[in-house]
């Protein structure tokens, strides 16, 4: 908490009076009122010209020495110029900091300290049972621990220091708050900008974030520069810095990670890592995805946590997990350990824990006879063999798209964690039959997908060896002449599984090819083959 104290402007501090005689007439005289004179102070470097047509209720403290203060009624509160404030129906409560700009708004009211200090996210569970409280500069990272342990030392001192913390209502400084019908109880640090919101209440916007276009937000936090705009709607949740909700995005008891987008979309009592994606209407709910990195299609329904009993249920996923168009999926379900797999479009997947990374699950072309009905194939490693090109492309994007400053985001891919997992998936496919394989969940494994995972599988880990030992000590002539015979391997198997887009699409739609132009004009494949090419130069 004290990092977040620490974000807190100070109070102003400056002398001031009741105004003079002639200076109250020449305020009557600019269309000004007030409850009583007495309680409206000024300091010696006040331009009274500047302010107009202007009601004062109760005490207010006032220093502008430049700026405007037009058409507005102030109560209870501190204006510390310069600022401009113009036809504004009411400001209470408040203390309005240099360079802040207020104009054409409505109620902007502070009564106590912001209900998201208060509130507690439902992370992972629907019911409350993993509940989380709010340190509006809390990471991702954190919000999970206190989320396996929700009365844990941690999550309860956190409750404690909550309990105890004092603020007062700020707007600014440089903040910039326009058309906003209803502020209420939220403070708004440096920079933040509201442009003709819905109600905003009980929140807290750390500097540089913005709540836009007819967006709504409540008892929640929106850290450094995240966003909600075109009618988002947020409820007691965390907006991580950089993240947006957007396009009617629903976000409700829940941690949106940094850097990630939720547009149209509903994510409730979850916890999202960074770089998430929800661009379409789809639904998240009672999930834990700390590792982020992942993407939920249109249609999909990661949502069945209500067994008719209680809404208990939970799923939880791993890093760059992508889930379909049209998936549901039902709870519970624990795909943690199958970091950058694929549910493929329009399928049903039952309640089950997955221990395959780089796998595609997908419904059967046809399924063997001693099958129970409703399990899906599953093909260890087939994102490393046949769909690399979107694996690699990710983690391009992802480092292209990163703006975290306050946040801790391992940017490193494979991190230990996902080659541990490899490591260990590939145990099992050497070491058990495809028929009583551990970890496939309830989901089948042919023969020649157990064959091929173990090829897969092999080829990653031992490129990811060879890499690691280059960074740390270099490599022997053998060692390097195989590590550019895997990095060929990987361009080709890039290339190819971007070509089958390619070869597909002008087969079915005329202009495919003219309107995209070459494989060799994807910026992309450009600049992967720009590192492959240096990296291969450097062994």
């Amino acid at each position: 908490m004290e990092r977040f104290l620490g974000l807190l402007p100070e109070r102003p501090d400056f002398p001031c009076a009741p105004a003079s005689r002639e200076t109250v007439a020449a305020l009557r005289e600019a269309g000004c009122e007030a409850e009583d004179w007495g309680r409206v102070l000024f300091s010696p470097g006040t331009d009274p010209s500047l302010i107009r047509r202007t009601r004062f209720l109760g005490t207010v403290r006032v220093h502008l020495p430049r700026g405007a203060l037009w058409d507005s009624c102030l109560k209870d509160c501190t204006v510390s110029g310069p600022v401009v404030i113009h036809s504004c129906s009411l400001i209470q409560g408040y203390t309005v900091l240099p360079g802040t700009e207020v104009t054409h708004s409505g109620v902007l009211s502070w009564n106590g300290p912001p209900g998201a200090l208060s509130t507690e996210m439902h992370l992972g569970e629907e019911t409350g049972l993993r509940s989380v409280p709010m340190n509006p500069v809390m990471s991702h990272t954190e919000a999970f621990g206190m989320a396996l342990d929700p009365r844990g030392g941690e999550a309860m001192r956190l409750r404690e220091t909550l309990g105890g913390v004092s603020v007062s209502g700020t707007l600014g400084p440089d903040a910039v708050i326009t058309g906003a019908p209803r502020l209420e109880d939220t403070l708004v640090l440096s920079g933040a900008r509201l442009a003709f919101p819905g109600p905003v209440t009980g929140c807290v916007l750390l500097p540089g974030a913005s709540v836009a276009n007819g967006a709504q937000a409540h008892r929640s936090v929106l850290q450094w520069r995240a966003a909600a705009d075109t009618m988002g709607l947020i409820t007691d949740s965390v907006v991580g810095e950089g993240s947006v909700v957007e396009r009617h995005g629903k976000l409700s008891r829940s941690f949106l990670g940094a850097d990630s987008v939720l547009g149209e979309g509903e994510m409730t009592a979850s916890l999202a890592g960074p770089f998430t994606a929800m661009h379409h209407q789809s639904l998240l709910i009672a999930a834990l995805w700390p590792a982020g990195r992942g993407n939920v299609g249109y249609g999909a329904n990661a949502g069945s946590n209500h067994t008719s009993r209680m809404p208990d249920q939970e799923l939880r996923l791993g890093e760059g997990f992508f889930i379909g168009l049209g998936v549901s999926v039902k709870f519970p379900a624990d795909y943690s350990r199958s970091p950058y797999s694929i549910l493929a479009t329009g399928m049903t997947t039952l309640p089950q824990k997955v221990c395959f990374p780089f796998s595609l699950i997908s419904p059967p072309d046809h399924r063997p006879r001693e099958v129970p009905d409703g399990y899906n194939r599953i093909s260890p490693g087939w994102i490393l063999t046949d769909n690399l090109y979107s694996l690699a492309r990710n983690c391009w994007k992802y480092g292209n798209r990163a703006t975290v400053v306050h946040t801790p985001v391992n940017p490193a891919f494979p991190g230990n964690d996902v080659v541990e997992m490899t490591r260990d998936a590939l145990e099992r496919l050497r070491n058990h039959p495809a028929g009583d394989m551990p970890g496939v969940g309830r989901n089948f494994l042919t023969e020649d997908d157990r064959r091929r995972g173990i090829t897969a599988y092999e080829t990653m880990l031992e490129a990811v060896d060879l890499y690691r030992g280059y960074r740390e000590s270099g490599l022997s002539a053998a060692a390097a002449l195989r590590f550019r015979e895997l990095l060929d391997m990987a361009e080709e198997r890039v290339v190819a599984s971007r070509m089958k887009d390619y070869s597909r699409g002008p087969g079915i739609i005329e202009d495919y090819g003219r309107v995209r132009g070459a494989p060799e004009e994807d910026a992309f494949l450009r600049d992967f083959r720009r590192r492959l090419h240096d990296l291969k130069s450097s062994l």
